[in-house]
Parts: structure tokens; C-alpha cells; sequence
């Protein structure tokens, strides 16, 4: 049987999401749960990998499970039984992770093939001097940044383009071609900014990327119209810089 997982992860105690030999990872952590709880080994599918310290609010992942290993913690296939399984497992769970919703899911389907849309917020706040509680979860930036630029030049990412530009030097991913449908600058009347993403996928580190770029933008180092000659021209050394993680966070997933 295959079951389909919504989950959520704080990252700032994680190298990433994918296992990684010698490091404490998300999948690392669902992994070792789910192979004590089940007493069998098994392998946990997300539907994409998110870089060290990325946080995520609605990631949806699969597992494969023998049907009688199953029927052995839970008395049938229900969604009475599914929450029950979902609140045992968080119990053996880290703080830091927590599973959502479980469900059974179709043979086919896969959490990375079938994921169709993905959502990614990054948070920043322009300060002198640094605000504690906004650290925790947003990017401190000592400049001053003009909103309305920002608001304006994030819009040039809508679309489909190539964005080798915002892709970090090294990736190995051959086709850089992406579909950005929304592009958008959010305020928050306590003081921060969040920048929205919404898309077919993204590169290795190409939000971060892009947001270093919008904050170059909010300088007044760069216009909107230097963002779509940087597309255009597929230079990386045109672009930001790739800002921290701390400000990251995986919205959801649709698949």
C-alpha cells in the first residue's frame, strides 16, 4: 500500500532534507520513526528536496508499506485510523518535525513526479539595528529598501525562462528552464516583508538567489528591466547574492 504524507519541519537543526551520510536530515530523522514504529525498513519519498536550514509548513512526501504490516498498527484503512497513526507518530517524532495528514494514495502516484505547483515565501525586514523576534524566522537587512521597486521588478520572474542566472555554479541539473506563476511582494503590518514564489520547480538555491536580486533592487543597485536582461543574458555574476536560509520556508505543495 502506498501512503501519502502531509508534513511540516522547522530546518535550522537540519542539513537539508535528504539523507545525508554523517548529518542529521528530515528524511533521515522520518526514516529511522517509521522503520522502528512499522518494525521493517522503509524508504520516505518528498516531493523535492529543500537545502540546509529551509523550514517547511505543508510538504507532502509517500511511503511504501506491506498491507498486513500495516493492518498491524491500525485496525483498517480509515480516516478515523489514519489521524490515530498520524498523532503515534508524531509522539516518537522530534519536536522540529510533525506529520499533518496520512492518507492511502494510488499505486502510481509519487510525490515528486505528481507535484504540479509548489509555493515558497521568503521573509526579510530592513532595520539599523537587528530585531530579535523577527531573526528567528526572517533575513535582517541593514539597508534601507524601497518596497515599491521591489513590488514593481519581483513581477519580471513571471513566466517561463531559462533562470541559469539564479541557479548556484555546480548544479548539474542540464535543463534550467522553469515556470514562475507568481511573483509577488507581501507586507506585514509588524514590520516585515514576505516574498512570495509560485511554480513548476525550482534550481538549486534559485529563490535565494532571486531575493538577494530583489534586495539589490530595493537598493537601487538594479531596475526591473536589468532583471530581464539578467534572464536573458544567463549570467550568474550579473545576479544577487545567495542570500542565508533563515528566511525560507516551503509554503505547500499541489499535486
Amino acid at each position: 500500500m502506498r501512503l501519502k504524507v502531509e508534513f511540516s519541519y522547522l530546518g535550522e537543526n537540519y542539513f537539508g532534507y535528504q539523507v545525508q551520510d554523517g548529518v542529521r536530515t528530515v528524511q533521515g530523522d522520518i526514516e529511522k520513526v517509521l522503520s522502528d514504529f512499522f518494525d521493517t525498513d522503509i524508504s520516505f519519498v518528498a516531493s523535492g528536496r529543500t537545502d540546509t536550514g529551509v523550514s517547511a509548513i505543508r510538504q507532502v512526501g509517500h511511503f511504501d508499506i506491506k498491507d498486513d504490516v500495516l493492518l498491524a498498527k491500525i485496525k483498517n484503512d480509515s480516516a478515523k485510523e489514519f489521524e490515530s497513526l498520524v498523532i503515534r507518530i508524531n509522539y516518537l517524532l522530534d519536536k522540529d518535525i510533525r506529520f499533518l495528514h496520512v492518507s492511502k494514495a494510488s499505486e502510481d502516484y509519487h510525490a515528486r513526479f505528481n507535484a504540479k505547483k509548489k509555493t515558497y515565501f521568503y521573509n526579510l525586514y530592513s532595520s539599523k539595528t537587528e530585531i530579535p523576534y523577527f531573526s528567528q524566522f526572517a533575513l535582517w537587512v541593514k539597508y534601507n529598501l524601497d518596497i515599491n521597486k521591489i513590488r514593481d521588478a519581483i513581477k519580471a520572474f513571471v513566466g517561463t525562462h531559462d533562470f541559469t542566472a539564479f541557479c548556484a555554479s555546480g548544479s548539474e541539473v542540464q535543463d534550467k528552464v522553469r515556470t514562475i506563476y507568481e511573483a509577488e511582494l507581501i507586507e506585514n503590518e509588524m514590520g516585515y516583508i514576505t516574498l512570495k514564489f509560485v511554480g513548476n520547480g525550482f534550481l538549486y538555491n534559485m529563490i535565494r538567489i532571486m531575493v538577494g536580486t530583489m534586495i539589490e533592487v530595493g537598493r537601487g543597485k538594479l531596475t526591473k528591466d536589468d532583471i530581464t536582461k539578467i534572464i536573458e543574458n544567463k549570467d550568474r555574476t550579473l545576479a544577487g547574492k545567495t542570500v542565508s536560509a533563515i528566511g525560507l520556508v516551503l509554503g505547500s505543495v499541489e499535486n
